[in-house]
């Protein structure tokens, strides 16, 4: 069974998060998300996406 195909279900999801390499990859994740400039980063992209659809102000003259 490949890698991939282990963990497609909610189960084998846990069993990655459970395990140590999951656990490194969560600590490495919680690592980089607490990073002032990633916690920016993170900011303006969740701005740009809230603000796609929304049709912009008209210009000022």
């Amino acid at each position: 069974m490949s890698f991939m195909k282990k963990f497609t279900s909610i189960g084998g999801l846990i069993a990655l998060a459970q395990s140590p390499a999951g656990k490194k990859a969560i600590a490495k994740a919680q690592q980089l998300a607490s990073d002032p400039k990633n916690k920016q980063k993170i900011a303006d992209l969740t701005s740009k996406i809230t603000k796609r659809g929304q049709t912009p102000p008209p210009a000022a003259r």
